[in-house]
């Protein structure tokens, strides 16, 4: 089935439960071939959970006669990063220009303000030279005119830069914001790796189109309830509102679908109880059961409770095994010394 055709399936609806989702998706054969047909359906997220994969034909008299999930590899058609990451990286890039270039206006003004010419105290210079000029006065002159109007300047050039670096700092924090808010079906396409569904219809008739469903279980999903009250203001009337605020991981985009919300779990056992049948005849021994009627008094209820809370008995003390006396080493006589 490598050569099999491949169908687009759109999903239709979705159904969205405690901690997972049923999604349902619409897939169109116009043109089967007469008996058997392979078919191809991919594009698939690859944390669809591949024991809950259902697929029924909805218009035409074909069956499903083979059905399998595999992992399809396909190719890349653009860009690594997604539009969202380009946008973050193309601000960060404009936020440190700006940064770099105020940084480097505000060097150059520092520089000019070391260039002004400033007043020198008769008091502060040698007698020999208080009263004499240093250097001409038109010449000071054009320097502090210079040193003013380039000053002037790189002041006003340094607050263009600095307001563009904290607009380009708001664009780039929203751009963050939009990229962690962002659903992950974006960056789920850019991966290679895929899921396909690979079937095998058969009694299909010769040009008679073929409208299949295919619905399949995705972790990743949640919703909560979200309650608000109106109250009309002059009037004793009141409304309550439910909306379903929904929170997915799945790797697709659910825009355009039909929503539902189920309180269920299915990770939950739903078997039926096992119930006692009726017989006729010979009467049949009871069913052991654990209920047990309820205490007339409170402390006979919490008695097994308070028995188990209650501190356990010391452990009985171990006396040690009595040992055989040790045979004594025996003396001639008593020691003399010479």
């Amino acid at each position: 089935m490598s050569d099999c055709p491949t169908l687009a399936a759109t999903i239709d609806r979705v159904e969205v439960f405690r901690n997972q989702a049923l999604v349902t998706r619409r897939a169109r054969l116009d043109a089967p071939p007469a008996g058997r047909a392979a078919l191809c359906v991919g594009g698939l997220p690859i944390k669809l959970l591949d024991d809950s994969v259902r697929v029924r034909v909805l218009d035409g008299r074909a069956r499903v006669a083979d059905l399998r999930v595999a992992w399809e590899l396909a190719g890349r058609d653009r860009a690594l990063r997604s539009a969202s990451e380009e946008e973050v990286r193309r601000l960060t890039r404009q936020l440190e220009a700006s940064r770099l270039s105020a940084a480097r206006a505000s060097a150059a003004l520092q520089q000019l303000e070391l260039l002004k010419p400033g007043r020198v105290s008769g008091t502060e210079l040698p007698e020999g030279l208080a009263f004499k000029p240093l250097a001409p006065m038109p010449a000071w002159l054009r320097l502090a005119g210079w040193v003013r109007q380039e000053s002037g300047a790189l002041r006003s050039e340094l607050l263009r830069l600095e307001q563009e670096a904290r607009d380009l700092a708001e664009a780039l924090e929203d751009a963050r914001d939009r990229l962690a808010r962002a659903s992950d079906t974006e960056q789920a396409e850019q991966g290679a790796v895929r899921k396909a569904v690979h079937l095998s219809l058969d009694g299909c008739a010769a040009g008679a189109p073929l409208a299949l469903e295919l619905s399949y279980l995705v972790p990743g999903a949640a919703w909560v309830p979200e309650y608000e009250l109106r109250v009309l203001e002059g009037k004793n009337e009141a409304e309550l509102v439910l909306r379903a605020l929904c929170a997915q991981r799945t790797g697709e985009d659910w825009t355009g679908a039909a929503f539902s919300f189920s309180t269920a779990d299915l990770g939950r056992s739903t078997e039926l109880p096992e119930l006692d049948s009726w017989r006729i005849g010979r009467a049949q021994p009871r069913k052991p059961s654990g209920w047990r009627e309820l205490p007339d008094t409170l402390g006979e209820l919490f008695a097994a409770y308070r028995a188990g809370l209650a501190p356990l008995p010391p452990p009985e003390a171990i006396e040690p095994p009595a040992l055989p006396p040790l045979p004594r080493l025996e003396v001639d006589g008593p020691a003399t010394s010479g």
